[in-house]
């Protein structure tokens, strides 16, 4: 790729940061219009894209519970699902993403789709973050949270809490033992 090539691929890949209208804009105006396609650019609007996914699904819940909140009661599920293509489970995991994450630092979880934000709901919030952060064994390897599947992810996190509740279990039968002595 030629020096000309490569300041235009920046550029764009530079605006999808600010999201596909920019770039639409770009090329509209003609300033890239020998700019192919190349895997960069396409790259970075997929990351642009994942990147906003959680942050899409707040939002909608965000929504969803300021329109709870105005409809008559008992007719919100009715009529949101008149009005858009959710079932009732989507619409109440939109609802619990948008209470779960929607004041903290989705920067910390933007980059996560939301079944795996989901998933760490399993998960105490204050711990959440430092799972997030450490690999995990699934079959044999380690993993970071974003290199799982979603079943993946719900496996680790089942085998963790039983874990935890075993390890409690031992920890309750040693006090007693202890005690009966």
């Amino acid at each position: 790729m030629g020096t000309n090539n490569s300041c235009k691929t920046a550029a764009v890949v530079g605006l999808i940061g600010r999201g596909p209208a920019a770039v639409a804009t770009l090329l509209e105006k003609g300033h890239t219009t020998d700019l192919t396609r190349t895997p960069e650019i396409i790259y970075a609007e997929i990351n642009f894209y994942s990147g906003t996914m959680l942050t899409s699904a707040i939002e909608i819940g965000r929504r969803m519970v300021e329109l709870k909140e105005k409809l008559p009661h008992g007719s919100f599920i009715d009529e949101i699902k008149k009005n858009t293509p959710w079932s009732r489970s989507q619409i109440n995991n939109f609802m619990r993403l948008f209470r779960e994450y929607g004041n903290s630092n989705v920067q910390t979880f933007g980059h996560l789709n939301p079944s795996k934000a989901l998933a760490l709901l399993a998960l105490p919030e204050s711990e959440r973050e430092v799972f997030l952060n450490e690999t995990h064994e699934v079959d044999g390897q380690e993993k970071a949270v974003i290199d799982m599947s979603s079943r993946e992810l719900d496996r680790v996190i089942k085998e963790r809490n039983e874990a935890l509740k075993a390890a409690e279990a031992a920890r309750a039968e040693q006090a007693a033992a202890e005690a009966a002595r």
